[in-house]
């Protein structure tokens, strides 16, 4: 059955992935070494991406156009990430909750999609290393912390 967790990394990453790598290595810790969750990440992170970045491509001025509200602030946030797209990749990469935001706003903002999948492909394999890692030391300090402080 570790595939199955596997497969829940795969579609968890799809979206917004740290609670649901935590998860599944938390719950599946006997069944699958946290290593194996790094293709997975990698895989469902860089496909969420690039789907929220065609997203701003195609649907981008439509969106602006029916919420007028976030006109304003979109433009000023094209602007910017128009001009340091592997910079906004890099960062939005690790920040929860503003990556779909953030690649959807890189579509509009007119970045290429060869620029964008080339800082895309390395900040998501980063990303997809560097999130088990830490959290696995999360849970290796709370095991920790619990066993010196039982519950009562």
């Amino acid at each position: 059955m570790s595939w199955v967790w596997l497969v829940l990394v795969l579609f968890g990453t799809f979206l917004e992935g740290e609670f649901s790598i935590l998860g599944v290595m938390y719950f599946a810790s006997e069944e699958i070494h946290w290593s194996w969750l790094i293709g997975p990440a990698w895989i469902g992170a860089f496909l969420g991406d690039w789907l929220f970045f065609e997203l701003g491509v195609r649907n981008g001025q439509s969106v602006l156009a029916r919420y007028a509200r976030i006109r304003h602030w979109a433009q000023k946030t094209s602007d910017f990430l128009g001009r340091y797209p592997r910079i906004a990749v890099f960062v939005l990469r690790f920040q929860i909750g503003m990556r779909m935001l953030g690649c959807f706003a890189l579509g509009h903002s007119g970045v290429s999609r060869r620029r964008f999948l080339t800082a895309l492909a390395p900040a998501t394999l980063l990303w997809a290393v560097s999130i088990p890692v830490m959290c696995r030391v999360f849970l290796l300090i709370v095991e920790a912390l619990l066993a010196r402080f039982p519950m009562p």
